[in-house]
């Protein structure tokens, strides 16, 4: 259930948040374009706080010995109908890859909070 107790000023990350919009491929195909939700650049504010991270190296696609990191966080927004499970999201500033939302975001039994996990998974070495 999605958090009763977050207030505004708990928001201080800024988020790009994206979602896939099909297009044509011009070969007759689709292909899934990211565009931001919110309208080209903009951020929403959000609770960021991380829940763990967990290395494995015995990923099936593991070359060279790789090991790979798996991070997850747990992130509330205000609440919107345009963030669903099939966004990704990103903090603003940071150079790393896009964290991908899983499972269902929840909205608070108030109505005015919208709870998600997100995950990440990268090459750690």
């Amino acid at each position: 259930m999605a958090s009763e107790k977050t207030t505004a000023g708990e928001l201080r990350e800024r988020l790009y948040i994206e979602a896939p919009f099909p297009e044509e491929d011009g070969k007759g195909g689709e292909t899934d374009t990211w565009k931001n939700v919110f309208g080209e650049g903009k951020t929403v504010a959000a609770k960021w706080r991380r829940k763990m991270t967990r290395f494995d190296s015995t990923v099936d696609n593991t070359k060279d010995d790789r090991v790979f990191a798996s991070e997850t966080a747990k992130v509330v927004i205000r609440y919107t109908e345009r963030v669903d499970s099939l966004c990704r999201v990103k903090r603003k500033g940071e150079k790393d890859g896009w964290w991908y939302i899983i499972g269902s975001p929840e909205r608070s039994v108030d109505g005015n909070w919208l709870e998600f996990t997100a995950e990440r998974r990268a090459a750690a070495l």
